[in-house]
Parts: C-alpha cells; structure tokens; sequence
C-alpha cells in the first residue's frame, strides 16, 4: 500500500506540468460528470462505491482527483509499466465518413486498445469479489474517467486520420492564436459555458435541467449505443462546421454562432456523461 501510494503522489504531484492536450474535458468537466453521477446511483452502487473507497483518499466518484485520477498517471512511469497501453484507453475513433450502417463496433473494438475494450475489461475486474481491492479501486479510477470522456464527441470520431480533431487548426472569434479542434473540446467550450461559476453551482444548474424525460433519453441503450451517439455527434455538430482544409493547413476561424452552438452541445453532454456514468455503475453493482 506504502509503494502504491508513493507512485499515486508522484502522478498528482506531476499534474501541473501535464500539458492541456492530455485534460480530456478538462479537469472541471470530469469533476462535473463525477458530480451529476453521484446523484444518480442506486443504494447498491453507493455503498459498494463507499466500501471500495472507505479507507482512500479519494471519497466519492465527485472528487476531482479520482475523476481525472486516469490522466494524472499517464505521465507516472510506474503506472505506466503497470498499465502500458493507458494512454489509448481514453477514445475509440470511429471516421465520420463511415457507412455507420455497415460499420462493425465489435471487429473495431477488437483492432487494438480503445476505451470499449478498457472499459469492458475494468467492469469485469470491479464486479469480481476475488480482484483485489486495490485493483478494484483503480478499476472504478478508469470506469469514472473513461466513460466521461466518451461523451466528447472527439473521443469517438476522427476524420480522414485527424486523431480526433488534434490535426485541426481552429481560432476562436476575438482570438489570434490558433489551437487545435480537439483541445477546443475538450477546454475551452467547456471553461466558455461555465463562466464564473464553480464547479459545484455549474453542477446544481445541470442537476436543475435535468428532466424525468431527458434522464431517460440520455440513459437508453447501452454503452456501444452511447459511443455511437457521440460519433454522430462529432459528425453533425463539429466536421460539418470545420472543413478538411483545417487539417492540411489552412486556420478555420470560428464563428460566434458556432461557439454558441458547441457550447449548449457541451452542456449536454457533461449532463449525459453524468447520467450515463451513474446507469453503468448502477447496472456494474446490480444484485
């Protein structure tokens, strides 16, 4: 336990050197799924996430540190030996430009490491009594984060092998430097819509949007469902506006309708991240 935490020390201690690449929705949206999920587990999920937590440091799937615990240790060589493909776990890119009619998620999931496949394994390792506690901590470490970043759309499509949007160069309105699509995702839109707000009242006015009707939509299906979701999203909501040409060059200035648009499209999906998260808990520790 001494050695485990000595490493978890070292990742945190290393978080404010991590470039902002590697914050996927950043650390504030992370704690925000973390947050919303919280409300929405089942008495069973709580106290089997209460006993799993009971005597760490991390409390509660709302902790930001638990919520980007998955992040903080890509850069942890230790962790790095323990979990060598960690840093693929974070996405599954699927192209928009794909026949989703024809296209095969399972032969894609089984074409390398992806975050389908990480999160399949980590449930199997969480639902397991005889996994060892320690394993099964970090098991519910990834499941939080993991599933959170599948509700950036970037995290479950790419376009003509962009990774994800990384290979497109964007300018916000009012701005002169450009930064990549991705990262727009995953920060900027997500810092733009929560304003001057904390973390915990941005979280309060999700929680107050959240309808009976709309838990359920954004809860239907399954985890393959949810991915796909994404990527349709990703397809309609980002590669529609940002042409081809931002990623062989050219700069794709933003315009004020486009932010506006991305950020109640991020809104959405930090509520449903919440919400999702919460349903596979609920089914993971489900009698």
């Amino acid at each position: 336990m001494r050695t485990w935490c000595l490493r978890l020390l070292m990742a945190v201690g290393t978080m404010v050197a991590l470039p902002d690449a590697l914050w996927a929705w950043g650390k504030e949206g992370h704690e925000v799924v973390g947050k919303v999920a919280e409300k929405f587990l089942s008495p069973e999920a709580k106290k089997a996430i209460d006993e799993l937590l009971k005597d760490d440091q991390f409390r509660s799937i709302g902790d930001t540190r638990l919520t980007s615990w998955a992040d903080f240790i890509k850069s942890s060589a230790a962790f790095k030996r323990k979990y060598k493909d960690n840093d693929k776990w974070h996405y599954i890119d699927i192209d928009v430009e794909c026949d989703l009619g024809t296209f095969d998620l399972e032969k894609a999931a089984g074409e390398g490491e992806n975050a389908l496949k990480a999160l399949r394994h980590f449930r199997k390792l969480l639902k397991d009594p005889a996994t060892p506690l320690q394993e099964r901590r970090e098991a519910l470490f990834f499941i939080v984060h993991i599933l959170g970043d599948l509700q950036q759309p970037l995290h479950c499509a790419e376009r003509t092998g962009d990774k994800g949007g990384n290979l497109c160069q964007v300018m916000l309105p009012g701005e002169t430097t450009r930064i990549n699509l991705h990262k727009v995702w995953d920060t900027s839109f997500v810092t733009l819509e929560m304003g001057e707000l904390t973390v915990g009242d941005f979280t309060t006015k999700l929680l107050e949007d959240i309808t009976p009707e709309s838990k359920a939509e954004a809860q239907k299906g399954k985890l393959e469902d949810w991915i796909l979701d994404s990527q349709r999203i990703a397809r309609e909501s980002i590669y529609k506006v940002v042409p081809k040409s931002a990623q062989t060059g050219e700069t794709f200035k933003l315009k004020a309708e486009d932010v506006t648009t991305a950020r109640s499209v991020v809104r959405k999906q930090l509520a449903k991240g919440g919400l999702r998260l919460a349903a596979y808990l609920n089914e993971t520790f489900k009698d």
